[in-house]
């Protein structure tokens, strides 16, 4: 499935919608990050409720919270990974 990230089309798997919905379990998102003196803040969303029942939204949430925690340290994130190797049908190759 296709959905934004940093505004543009992503590939994003959608196994965390079924695990949710199938197992019924509560699903949060977490991030963590190093900070300057070496130590590591981690951060929990809140309970994402209604996770499960629209995985194009689940996506949309689960990217927006990865592009809130890029903007807030991006040197911290494996910009070599080619988030954009898969493209909707139609769309021109990014790399």
């Amino acid at each position: 499935m296709f959905v934004p990230f940093f505004g543009v089309s992503a590939g994003c798997i959608t196994s965390p919608s079924f695990i949710a919905r199938e197992s019924g379990a509560a699903v949060i998102c977490v991030s963590h990050l190093r900070m300057p003196d070496g130590s590591y803040r981690v951060v929990f969303s809140p309970i994402q409720e209604s996770f499960g029942e629209h995985p194009e939204q689940d996506a949309k949430v689960w990217n927006g919270f990865i592009e809130a925690t890029v903007r807030e340290q991006p040197n911290q994130y494996l910009w070599l990974h080619k988030r954009f190797k898969s493209r909707p049908e139609g769309a021109a190759a990014i790399y």
